[in-house]
């Protein structure tokens, strides 16, 4: 996690979701305390990253996604 970067947040971003499919793993979300409880995480099959986590075995393709608008 490097800190926003206006601009170049999607650059970053690009990077960082390239990184998680070739590593096949996330990292932790930075300065993430509370998710917001009026999302409904496990109904949607949403999972935040507060610590690594392994994405499937190695003969199942990864996919991620990159939300970086540059502005929070």
């Amino acid at each position: 996690n490097i800190g926003h970067l206006e601009a170049a947040a999607s650059v970053a971003g690009v990077i960082k979701a390239t990184l998680t499919a070739y590593h096949r793993e996330t990292t932790p979300l930075a300065n993430l305390q509370k998710p917001n409880p009026s999302i409904p995480f496990r109904e949607l099959g949403v999972e935040l990253s507060d610590r690594t986590i392994t994405l499937g075995d190695a003969n199942r393709p990864v996919r991620v996604a990159v939300n970086s608008f540059g502005y929070g």
